[in-house]
């Protein structure tokens, strides 16, 4: 199993009392984690694509003068984002697990990530049209340029079609207005082609419900509990619709 944390300030290992980094860390046989690093994201992009990009950017200008241009790039809205959940996938085949879980930051955030990338993936397809267009007019060369955009197209593919595969666990406090978001945004997942799988209710009371089928999850200790503790709390959840 890989467990990932895609929220900008993450405590999936701080509630573990285990240090974890962008490159996952083996916390028992088998079970890695780690967390987000948008900073180490933007670096590691640029060093896998960063060459190709200049090629493509000094075919397409006919300049050598494109480490300033692959920069701006790199620090596009939303590409580290997009490069991470590219990373994630990877690691985990790369690791060989049979189980992704990844910790998604709150919903909106959540949300617009799922967005973004199906409107990176249609970027990239209008992209190569217009390209195209716009090379045959200014007499651009260019090609290069087009082999790269179709190149990051079916990477923004593959991660859209892994994302349509994936079960979602909605998890809230038991208050009305939370309940109210959370039961919206599943709405939204729902529409976006996502499957439910189960809810969380964290410090709630027995009978209240969320979306069945819902678990009523024990308030967690203050202190770090380590993974056998909180496989041990996961497991005291109680069905409650």
């Amino acid at each position: 199993m890989l467990a990932f944390s895609l929220d900008p300030l993450p405590n999936l290992c701080a509630a573990l009392g285990k240090v974890c980094s962008f490159e996952p860390v083996e916390v028992e046989e088998g079970r890695y984690f780690g967390e987000v690093d948008y900073a180490e994201a933007k670096r590691l992009w640029i060093r896998r694509f960063g060459e190709e990009l200049k090629e493509a950017l000094r075919d397409a200008l006919g300049t050598k003068d494109v480490d300033g241009l692959v920069e701006h790039v790199a620090s596009a809205p939303g590409l580290p984002e997009q490069f991470t959940l590219l990373f994630v996938l990877e690691k985990a085949e790369e690791l060989g697990v049979s189980k992704l879980v990844l910790d998604l930051p709150p919903l909106g955030p959540t949300l617009h990530m799922i967005k973004a990338e199906k409107e990176f993936y249609d970027h990239l397809l209008s992209a190569s049209r217009v390209y195209k267009r716009i090379s045959s007019l200014l007499g651009l060369r260019g090609a290069r340029a087009l082999e790269v955009i179709e190149a990051w197209r079916g990477i923004a593919r593959n991660v859209l079609n892994e994302i349509s595969r994936a079960k979602y666990v909605l998890v809230s406090t038991p208050e009305r207005f939370p309940k109210e978001i959370a039961l919206k945004g599943a709405e939204e997942l729902d529409e976006m082609g996502l499957r439910f799988w189960r809810s969380y209710l964290n410090k709630a009371e027995e009978g209240e419900c969320l979306r069945s089928p819902t678990f009523v999850i024990p308030k967690m200790p203050w202190e770090p509990i380590g993974p056998e503790a909180l496989r041990d709390l996961m497991a005291r959840a109680k069905r409650v619709c």
